[in-house]
């Protein structure tokens, strides 16, 4: 399984949320995952990738927390939960 986490620069939250992947893999075993990090620049981008928010997990390719009804943007993803990831 391959993991993808795209990001753009403005977004602060990718690398809390990198660091707690990354500890979720760990906490059940699973450190020889490949993760890699792929920097959305511009809005052409987002649009041409398909960029729902910063940060996104991609999984083999796909978002797994995509519902479809969330615009291309380059705009921060947070957790219902306190505003945090």
């Amino acid at each position: 399984m391959k993991i993808t986490i795209q990001f753009f620069d403005g977004c602060p939250h990718w690398e809390l949320a990198e660091r707690r992947l990354r500890q979720a893999l760990a906490d059940i075993g699973r450190e020889d995952m490949q993760i890699t990090q792929q920097r959305i620049d511009s809005p052409e981008d987002a649009q041409r990738l398909d960029f729902h928010g910063s940060p996104t997990f991609l999984v083999n390719g796909r978002d797994p927390f995509s519902g479809g009804e969330a615009p291309v943007s380059l705009g921060c993803r947070r957790s219902e939960q306190e505003g945090l990831l």
